[in-house]
């Protein structure tokens, strides 16, 4: 009876245990369990994500792809809320969009050479929209030693014409505005169907391109990247809008009907009502930009806590675009400041203007801080021809 009774159990709990079968589909996910940008508008097809890049972890979002396959080593990055882009290369947004997409950010150039965002097809192929901010190689293949051009150019390698290179059209081009290297500006930059712009706005001038791209079908869906071509930019403060591919969907696993929280830009606590003090120096941040006032005058509103941070960056921003070597002593206090927004400020406009950061950690041991700034006394004090 026992061995019965001991095979009746095994027999009992086998029956307990779950059938044999194919492993369960992952579940979906939704669009903001996929994504590390904030989404600040979503209605289950249309979708904005903004990207402040307050933290390494957004770079996730973008993967490398080079759109113009031309030699040349790439590096990309994340620093002090921007993507730094240097060499030869570029990157693309995860998600794949259809028929519209934009995109709106800041951006400063370390090299005035070719710079810019693009569109890709969907499935990573040669066919491509560029937005040029700077263009050098492809208009020197026109009109060499005339460089400079802000273009909108459609490429599409089949063309009769290719010869076996990567044929392109000119959908618009520019000479307007005229940017500079480490001056900061804004691009805003989009495509429905075959109606594409782009407008770059400085602080002095604004240029804007647009026209309708006929050489060639749409590109059969939409995946938003930046590029650089031996050249070197940062990028920051970035938007990505357009309406998502449901084939893409699929594919990543997304269910867009799942219902996705919508947040602020920034995802920050909104900032309170702005002072007079405020505007003041918002009023007088400009007047430096416009090169109505010095830059030193505005580094005392990097120091003052009392203003909104909205404001105290803005201040270090105009400081960074003047790219001035010779303001870095009069950075020493910020280093020098207990108030850690200061000195983070004051190492990111040092580490512009400088060319390097001297050790200095903002949030470091007040010990090895002040080792840092004796390390940038002594460099001053040793190339005081920088400084004149």
């Amino acid at each position: 009876m026992a061995p019965r009774t001991a095979a009746a159990a095994l027999l009992c709990a086998a029956a307990l245990l779950p059938s044999a079968r194919a492993e369960d589909p992952p579940k979906a996910k939704s669009l903001s369990d996929f994504l590390k940008g904030e989404i600040t508008a979503f209605d289950g097809e249309k979708v904005e994500v903004h990207y402040d890049l307050a933290d390494a972890s957004q770079l996730e979002d973008f993967k490398d792809f080079k759109p113009i396959q031309a030699g040349g080593d790439f590096a990309r990055e994340w620093y002090d809320r921007s993507i730094h882009l240097k060499g030869t290369g570029g990157i693309c947004w995860r998600v794949g969009l259809r028929r519209r997409a934009g995109i709106e950010f800041e951006a400063r150039m370390g090299i005035a050479r070719d710079f810019g965002a693009y569109l890709s097809e969907k499935r990573g192929t040669e066919h491509f929209t560029l937005f040029s901010i700077y263009d050098q190689f492809f208009q020197n293949k026109d009109h060499p030693g005339s460089p400079k051009s802000h273009m909108i150019c459609r490429f599409l390698p089949e063309a009769a014409d290719s010869g076996g290179e990567l044929a392109f059209r000119y959908v618009s081009r520019t000479t307007s505005p005229d940017l500079e290297v480490r001056q900061g500006f804004k691009v805003r930059l989009g495509v429905e169907s075959n109606e594409e712009w782009m407008e770059i706005e400085t602080p002095r001038d604004t240029g804007k391109l647009q026209g309708r791209d006929s050489w060639g079908p749409p590109l059969r869906g939409l995946r938003p990247g930046f590029y650089v071509l031996n050249s070197e930019g940062w990028i920051s403060d970035v938007v990505l809008k357009g309406e998502v591919d449901p084939e893409w969907a699929l594919e990543a696993g997304i269910d867009l009907k799942i219902p996705v929280k919508i947040q602020k830009p920034g995802g920050r606590t909104a900032e309170r009502t702005p002072t007079e003090a405020d505007v003041a120096a918002r009023e007088k941040v400009g007047r430096v930009r416009a090169g109505e006032e010095p830059p030193a005058g505005i580094l005392r509103l990097i120091e003052d806590a009392s203003l909104l941070e909205s404001v105290r960056e803005e201040a270090a921003k105009a400081v960074e675009e003047t790219a001035d070597v010779k303001l870095v002593p009069r950075l020493v206090p910020l280093l020098e400041s207990p108030d850690l927004l200061c000195r983070r400020l004051g190492v990111r406009v040092l580490s512009k203007l400088a060319g390097k950061s001297f050790g200095f950690a903002a949030d470091g041991p007040e010990d090895a801080r002040r080792k840092a700034v004796r390390s940038l006394m002594e460099w001053i004090d040793k190339n005081p021809a920088k400084f004149r």
